[in-house]
């Protein structure tokens, strides 16, 4: 099971077969069935909502894959396989959604975009944070802040958060 800090917003408390939308609550947990999404196969590092779509997006390895958050039958759908990465985390920036692929002296910030019903690469580049393992957009600095692994043996050595600005469209 994967637990998300989200919130189902259903105006009944009875079980129905509506569709559900899960919306962002500070401090509130939502858990969404992972029935059907082998962690052996998938290897999940993250999880992120479209509320417009009503999917659960999830990096994994160099897919990411959607499961819908109205139903819990299951369905795994890959929106992109991007070759050679090891995709760890994904944020939104308004309507650009960002992923970080890790490596291990550096690492890449990839640009998508929807194309249809499946996600399109727009721009990547590599940035020097190291081994990077997670990413969150913070609206009210407008800047991305990424988490890398140092890999150093003392631990209190080992993170490292980088901050850096959104790109520009099509840099």
């Amino acid at each position: 099971v994967l637990t998300i800090q989200y919130i189902i917003s259903d105006s009944s408390t009875s079980v129905s077969n509506e569709p559900i939308t899960v919306s962002p609550q500070s401090g509130v947990c939502y858990q969404h069935s992972t029935v059907g999404m082998s962690s052996l196969e998938f290897q999940p590092s993250d999880a992120a909502i479209d509320q417009e779509r009503g999917i659960l997006l999830v990096p994994s390895l160099s897919r990411i894959m959607a499961f819908s958050t109205s139903d819990e039958s299951g369905q795994v759908q890959t929106l992109i396989d991007i070759p050679g990465t090891d995709l760890e985390a994904l944020t939104s920036v308004n309507d650009r959604l960002f992923a970080i692929a890790e490596r291990s002296s550096k690492s890449e910030l990839i640009e998508l975009e929807w194309n249809g019903g499946l996600l399109a690469v727009v721009s990547r580049w590599f940035i020097p944070t190291p081994a990077a393992e997670g990413i969150a957009y913070v609206p009210v600095k407008d800047k991305l802040y990424i988490a890398g692994d140092m890999q150093s043996r003392l631990p209190h050595e080992r993170g490292v958060i980088d901050v850096y600005d959104v790109p520009d469209r099509n840099s």
